[in-house]
C-alpha cells in the first residue's frame, strides 16, 4: 500500500498510527493533538481501544497487518509492551512505514539488531524514543563537562527512586523481566549519560531484597565505568519514595510526577562540581579544601520542561517526511539496551561485567 508522504508546498498533516495506548501511548496521542503537523489516524490494540481512547473517534485495529491493509499512514509510534517492540517495528518497517520506537528498542540485543537490519534493508528511518535528548540542559551539561572550566570530570552520583503505586502493575508485563526500573527508567539515564560522556565500558550491580512478588528488580545499586575512565553510581528503585528523579526535577511529566526542582545528580570535577539537571555550578579556580566555592546557579528548573516530548514529536514528523535524520538512532537505542542488559546480568552474579561491544 502506498504511504502518505504528502509531497508539495502545502502538506496535509502526517497521518500517524499509535501502537499501544498505555501511559506513553496516551501521552503521544495528546502531543500529536497539539501539533498541527500530525494527526493520529489509527491506533492498534489487539483487545480493542480503551474507552477514553475510543471516545476520541480514532479508528482502532486489532493488528498492524489489518491497519496496513486498510488505511494509509506516514509514520507509526511503537508504544506497546517492551517485549513486542521488535516484531511490531519490523512489520511496520517492511511495509515502508517510518517508526518511532519507545525505549527500550527491544527485549534483547538480537531483537534490536533485527530492527536495525530491517531498517537498512528497506531504507526506512527509525527514531528511538529517548526524549530527554531534546532537552537543552543536556547540551549545556555536555559543554561544561568537555570544557576546561572545572577540569577533568572524575565521576558522578545519581538517584532515581519513587514508590510506584500498585495499580501501575495492573499490566502483567510490568511485573516481568523487562518491566522493572532498569528497562523502564535506568535506560533513559544510560542513554543521556552515553550521549554526554561516551560509551559505558563496564558495569557492576547488586539489588536489595524485594518487597513485591515480581520477577523484575525493585532496588538496585549500579556502578558504571565509561571508556573515558569516568566512574559513576546510580541508586535505582521503584519501591522507595524519594524526591530525586529526573521527572520530579524537570517537571516533564507533571502532574504524574509533580515538579519539585530537586537535583538528583552530582557531577564531580577536578576544580568543582555540578548539581544536575538544575546546573548549579560550584567551582574553585585553584582547588583548596579550606577555600569557599564560587557558585553559579543557572537555575534551569524554574518552569516545568514538558517540551522535550513535544520536540521529539516535531522531529519525528521531519524524520518521517525524509527532511531530517534521526537525532536518536536505533543504534543509540541498542547501545543503551546493551548496557542495561549487562546491568541485569551483573545483578544476577552480584558482580562486575564488561559491556560486550556491538557488532
Amino acid at each position: 500500500m502506498a504511504i502518505d508522504t504528502n509531497d508539495g508546498q502545502t502538506q496535509a498533516p502526517l497521518k500517524v498510527a499509535v501502537i499501544g495506548t498505555g501511559l506513553i501511548g496516551r501521552k503521544h496521542i495528546g502531543l500529536i493533538a497539539e501539533n498541527p503537523k500530525l494527526v493520529v489516524a489509527a491506533t492498534v490494540n489487539p483487545n480493542g481501544a480503551p474507552a477514553d481512547i475510543a471516545a476520541l473517534g480514532i479508528p482502532n485495529f486489532s493488528s498492524c497487518e489489518e491497519m496496513v491493509r486498510t488505511i494509509e499512514i506516514g509514520g507509526a509510534i511503537v508504544a506497546s509492551p517492551n517485549e513486542t517492540h521488535a516484531d511490531i517495528a519490523v512489520e511496520l518497517i517492511r511495509a515502508g512505514i517510518p517508526v518511532l520506537v519507545e525505549k527500550p528498542i527491544a527485549g534483547t540485543v538480537e531483537q534490536g539488531q533485527r530492527i536495525i537490519a530491517a531498517a537498512q534493508e528497506h531504507d526506512v528511518p527509525v527514531l528511538m524514543g529517548h526524549h530527554r535528548r531534546y532537552n537543552p540542559i543536556l547540551a549545556e551539561m555536555k559543554e561544561i563537562a568537555h570544557s576546561d572550566r572545572l577540569g577533568a570530570l572524575v565521576g558522578f552520583s545519581g538517584v532515581w527512586s519513587v514508590y510506584k503505586p500498585d495499580p501501575y502493575y495492573g499490566a502483567a508485563w510490568r511485573t516481568g523481566a523487562t518491566g522493572g526500573p532498569i528497562m523502564i527508567n535506568l535506560i533513559h539515564e544510560i542513554d543521556y549519560l552515553q550521549a554526554m560522556f561516551g560509551r559505558i565500558a563496564s558495569v557492576g550491580a547488586m539489588q536489595a531484597p524485594k518487597r513485591r512478588v515480581h520477577s523484575s528488580e525493585e532496588a538496585v545499586g549500579v556502578l558504571l565505568r565509561f571508556e573515558q575512565g569516568i566512574i559513576g553510581t546510580v541508586i535505582l528503585s521503584d519501591s522507595a519514595a524519594s524526591p530525586w528523579t529526573w521527572e520530579q526535577a524537570t517537571g516533564e511529566n507533571d502532574p504524574t510526577f509533580p515538579q519539585n526542582r530537586q537535583n538528583p545528580y552530582r557531577f564531580l570535577f577536578e576544580r568543582g562540581a555540578v548539581e544536575f539537571p538544575g546546573l548549579k555550578i560550584w567551582s574553585q579556580p585553584e582547588p583548596d579544601w579550606s577555600a569557599l566555592f564560587e557558585i553559579e546557579d543557572r537555575n534551569r528548573l524554574v518552569e516545568p520542561m514538558r517540551d522535550a516530548f513535544a520536540r521529539q514529536i516535531d522531529h519525528f514528523h521531519d524524520v518521517a517526511r525524509g527532511t531530517a535524520a534521526p537525532i536518536v538512532t536505533a543504534r543509540d537505542g541498542l547501545e543503551a539496551l546493551n548496557a542495561a542488559i549487562t546491568v541485569r546480568q551483573a545483578i544476577a552474579g552480584n558482580g562486575f561485567l564488561d559491556v560486550p561491544p556491538l557488532g
